[in-house]
């Protein structure tokens, strides 16, 4: 096991948890076994070029985001997937839009 397989392991893992999709759910979309899927999260397997973005798409990310070492996520001062943050910061935009336009049409 190398720490390639580690990173990618804990970054579907992570993923799949916080979309609360079971390892038979993405293994189905993916067309692999259960089994495989937790080999990869275990890191004891590497996924095939295919199997990586088959993996990135039905985790709604991307494929680099695989790669990644996040670090724990955690509320505590622990870091967010680059996705995480961007969800962030589009709902404080669209909260800074529609606070200019009411201001506006209330004049």
């Amino acid at each position: 096991m190398t720490y390639l397989h580690q990173v990618v392991g804990a970054n579907v893992r992570r993923a799949r948890r916080q979309l609360g999709y079971t390892q038979a759910f993405v293994a189905e979309q993916c067309n692999v076994s259960a089994g495989h899927i937790s080999e990869i999260e275990h890191g004891n397997k590497f996924p095939s070029a295919r199997l990586f973005e088959q993996l990135a798409h039905v985790l709604s990310m991307q494929p680099y985001e695989l790669l990644q070492e996040y670090g724990p996520v955690s509320s505590a001062g622990g870091r967010e997937p680059p996705s995480v943050l961007s969800d962030a910061l589009k709902q404080n935009l669209i909260s800074s839009i529609d606070e200019v336009v009411r201001d506006y049409f209330a004049r």
